[in-house]
């Protein structure tokens, strides 16, 4: 009997909360997914006292390694978005002063304060473009703490 009451009292009171929660829903877009949310938990919330079993949203949880999985999966992720928009703005860079770059590749930092900086840039160019306008334009543009190499495409191969 006490199965019983426990069930009901748990669904009377998802209910009572539902309901609520239900009434000031922001927006009618998302309502047919909330309210299989809000079903579910009623069903567990039902079913729980019947099967015995102790529910907690602490074993939801995910481990520690499993969340420093993620960091990392995110910085790498991050590092290579900000090299990629890196090495196109130095593109449109050059392209606005007229110089064509045959490749330009970029090294960034993550910092575990969340900040990142500029440790490397690349740039190779086509046979005949400006080396020392290059190198002046990026250095104006990255500032003195960053590495900056520009090579000619030829002499790149050379050293390879």
């Amino acid at each position: 009997m006490d199965i019983f009451r426990g069930a009901a009292a748990s669904a009377c009171f998802l209910g009572i909360i539902f309901s609520a929660l239900s009434g000031i829903m922001p927006d009618e877009k998302f309502s047919k997914h909330i309210n299989m949310v809000f079903s579910l938990v009623m069903i567990l919330a039902v079913i729980t006292p019947f099967i015995g079993a102790d529910i907690s949203f602490d074993d939801f949880v995910p481990d520690e390694g499993i969340s420093s999985d993620y960091g990392e999966i995110y910085a790498k992720g991050l590092s290579e978005t900000v090299q990629s928009e890196l090495c196109g703005n130095i593109g449109a860079l050059l392209e606005e002063n007229g110089i064509t770059a045959v490749k330009i590749s970029a090294d960034v930092n993550n910092f575990s304060d969340g900040s990142i900086s500029i440790s490397k840039v690349t740039v190779n160019l086509s046979d005949g473009a400006e080396k020392d306008k290059t190198y002046k334009l990026l250095r104006d543009a990255l500032g003195e703490d960053t590495v900056v190499e520009v090579k000619n495409e030829r002499s790149a191969e050379n050293e390879s």
